[in-house]
């Protein structure tokens, strides 16, 4: 699914790539509804998503978007550094979503471990949905960027962050009402509901660095990227091991933080080097 996304990406049709991406919101349904149903919550989690991603594949190959074909070449040593500077990006990505919990639950208790479990889902479905407008919004800045129109790529970049702040302040309201009246919901779902600010928390700070990540690739400056990433992980496993030294091992906090670091960090960059009006490639 990864890769026919991208594909769809590098040949320009973005309307294919976006289909795609929004056929993996039947992953996150299908985990769910086994969830609710299976007591086994990680049973529920695999057999929900494997289940999900075969239906999304099933509808792919019905509407004819598998036929296609690829080759195998060797990477000269510009590509190659490309590779592992994007492998690195996707390493840390893993290591800031579901493979927290495997950090997490070296020291956490199991209830929060449960509650980190829900964050990383429930911020899953912002996460297509910024794949989704990035697949739409990326090719627009590089447009604009090619044509040296820096003033209009920073003009679709502050109304496409204030988008995405916009969808958090409707969600926070939700919450609000949801968590205002008794609906008789069972537990479960009331410890889902109970996370959502700590998922809008990510998924603002998220926001800046999805706006920037294209000015990051139009510019060549992915390396730039990698490297702030690495950064970011590094002050932040320093904040972490001294932390957890001092007896503070509250790991939902600890998610936020890398979140919050590697996404400032990457903004911050941006605007100051090439995400100006004042640039010139």
């Amino acid at each position: 699914m990864v890769y026919l996304t991208n594909y769809f990406k590098v040949i320009g049709e973005h309307n294919k790539a976006l289909i795609v991406q929004a056929l993996l919101l039947i992953s996150f349904i299908s985990i769910v509804v086994f969830i609710v149903f299976i007591e086994d919550v990680v049973l529920a989690f695999f057999l929900g998503k494997a289940i999900g991603l075969f239906i999304a594949l099933v509808i792919l190959g019905l509407y004819n978007l598998l036929g296609f074909s690829f080759s195998v070449k060797f990477l000269n040593k510009e590509e190659l550094k490309n590779v592992m500077n994007l492998f690195s990006v996707s390493a840390l990505g893993w290591l800031s979503g579901l493979g927290f919990l495997n950090l997490a639950k070296i020291y956490s208790s199991a209830e929060e471990l449960v509650k980190i479990g829900y964050i990383l889902n429930i911020f899953n479905v912002f996460l297509l949905l910024s794949i989704g407008i990035n697949s739409i919004y990326a090719p627009v800045i590089k447009k604009h960027l090619q044509n040296q129109n820096n003033f209009r790529a920073l003009k679709i970049k502050t109304k496409t962050l204030l988008g995405y702040l916009l969808v958090a302040i409707l969600t926070f309201a939700f919450y609000l009402v949801i968590s205002s009246f008794d609906f008789g919901f069972n537990e479960r779902v009331v410890a889902i509901i109970s996370i959502i600010p700590f998922v809008i928390l990510i998924y603002m700070f998220n926001a800046f660095n999805w706006v920037s990540q294209p000015f990051y690739l139009v510019n060549n400056k992915f390396k730039n990227y990698n490297l702030i990433n690495l950064l970011s992980y590094g002050i932040w496993i320093l904040v972490l091991v001294g932390s957890i030294y001092s007896g503070y091992k509250n790991f939902i906090i600890y998610l936020i933080l890398i979140h919050f670091i590697k996404s400032v960090l990457s903004f911050m960059y941006a605007k100051k080097y090439f995400m100006n009006k004042n640039y010139i490639p």
